[in-house]
């Protein structure tokens, strides 16, 4: 028994992306079973929450998103090529060297909301209370960003995976319990102000050292200027969700915003598994940047995750108004075809180009692509939004997702001579893409097809 233990724990160690994708995937998870829980708090909970509460709550989210999705993601994909790996000693200090950076740049991000919405520039119809609430969650979360990044640096499989099972664990445990205690839904977010501060605390007590007990000002002068090409197309080609979610809020109410934000979700294991995928193949493209196997293996691993997940998305399609029915309650029914168009995300999402472009670190050319993609992404969502609502604005996201992949596509092979084919499983993309866009369309043509069907899952 021990002797299997120890060759199952071998070969966990051997596979490079799982450990990051069984954390994101187990992040992801603990979200969606708190929307719904949230949505069915009928079964738990003393009363039902009305759509306006939920609303709060999503914005909450939506709002700590909002102050640190373009620089946390973009100082992370840094330091995946920027790390030095060669000497293990120094992952640990480089990484408390983020840690700190963080810590600076949340309180900073924070101070400017506030300001900002005191002067009624900054969502001031949101409340104090979920303001000041998501600037505080963002100072605890983002430093906790670090610690499973530390273990993929280290290529530490094994801690990665018991974050992936815990970290959702705690997280649905402090909303029921904040709201148990409360009997609001402003238990439920500080249930999460206290989730991310278990994880600030945790990371604390894993980095600190007595050597590394202050920041290193070069350091991170050094690696905020190498990373700033990645901030300025992070804060442009990451924001479509972002976008999309003051749109919502622009042109609709709290209660459309609920529902927007339960349908806008992707495939749900797409974005974790394609981000896990691409974030640890980086290293290993900068460490040895004239080998041919990094690129091989975009191309080997990116196939198996198509034929995983196109079809998986073809099923949750057809039966998506189903699902929101009774995984949701019927309020969502609505939120479907949101869904729905962001399930063909799939498509762009299992294109690795990026990944080529970080790992041999030109990052520089993502600032102009970056542009062309917000561009197309408001251009887009307010015309097809004043056309269709809420679908139309997320078509115009999937539509400029399309307009970047295809440019990074482009730029690979001009600059790099790297075929598509090279990395790309075209054989097998191409006809699963066609499947997945005819069910689209079908469905919508002929919805009462689908809805006859419903009975039958």
């Amino acid at each position: 028994m021990l002797p299997s233990l120890k060759r199952l724990i071998a070969n966990l160690e051997k596979n490079q992306t799982l450990g990051l994708q069984v954390f994101l995937l187990g992040r992801f998870g603990g979200m969606l079973l708190v929307s719904i829980l949230l949505a069915k708090s009928h079964w738990w909970f003393s009363t039902t929450l009305p759509m306006a509460d939920i609303g709060q709550f999503e914005l909450f989210v939506f709002l700590s998103g909002l102050l640190s999705f373009f620089w946390v993601n973009a100082f992370i994909k840094a330091i995946l090529s920027y790390a030095d790996t060669s000497n293990p000693n120094s992952i640990k200090k480089q990484m408390s060297q983020i840690f700190y950076l963080f810590i600076g740049l949340s309180l900073i991000v924070g101070i400017v909301a506030m300001i900002l919405y005191f002067c009624n520039l900054f969502y001031n119809g949101s409340g104090l209370f979920i303001i000041l609430s998501s600037t505080i969650y963002v100072l605890f979360w983002t430093p906790s960003m670090v610690l499973e990044y530390l273990f993929v640096l280290q290529k530490r499989q094994i801690p990665l995976i018991y974050s992936g099972f815990l970290t959702p664990l705690f997280l649905v445990l402090s909303v029921v319990l904040g709201l148990l205690m409360l009997h609001s839904i402003e238990g439920a977010v500080l249930g999460m102000v206290f989730y991310s501060f278990l994880r600030f605390c945790a990371t604390l007590y894993i980095l600190w050292h007595p050597e590394i007990s202050y920041p290193d000002w070069i350091w991170i002068k050094k690696y905020a200027k190498f990373s700033l090409p990645l901030i300025v197309s992070g804060l442009i080609a990451e924001s479509g969700t972002y976008i999309d979610g003051i749109i919502v809020t622009a042109m609709f109410d709290e209660q459309t915003f609920a529902i927007f934000r339960y349908g806008a979700r992707e495939l749900p294991i797409t974005s974790i598994l394609a981000t896990g995928l691409g974030n640890a193949m980086v290293p290993l493209l900068a460490a040895n940047p004239s080998s041919t196997e990094s690129i091989r293996q975009i191309r080997f691993k990116s196939q198996r995750l198509l034929i995983s997940l196109i079809p998986l998305s073809i099923l949750l399609m057809v039966t998506s108004q189903w699902l929101f029915f009774h995984v949701f309650n019927p309020e969502f029914v609505s939120s479907a075809i949101v869904f729905d168009i962001y399930l063909l995300l799939v498509l762009p999402r299992l294109l690795f180009p990026q990944t080529i472009i970080l790992g041999l670190r030109h990052n520089n050319i993502l600032i102009p692509i970056a542009i062309c993609e917000i561009v197309s992404n408001i251009l887009l969502s307010l015309w097809l939004g004043t056309i269709w609502g809420i679908a139309g604005i997320a078509m115009g996201t999937f539509i400029s997702f399309l307009i970047e992949k295809i440019l990074l596509v482009t730029y690979v092979y001009r600059k790099f001579s790297v075929w598509p084919s090279e990395y790309i499983p075209l054989k097998t993309f191409f006809p699963l893409s066609i499947i997945l866009l005819f069910v689209f369309i079908f469905k919508h043509l002929y919805p009462s097809v689908f809805t006859d069907l419903a009975p039958i899952f």
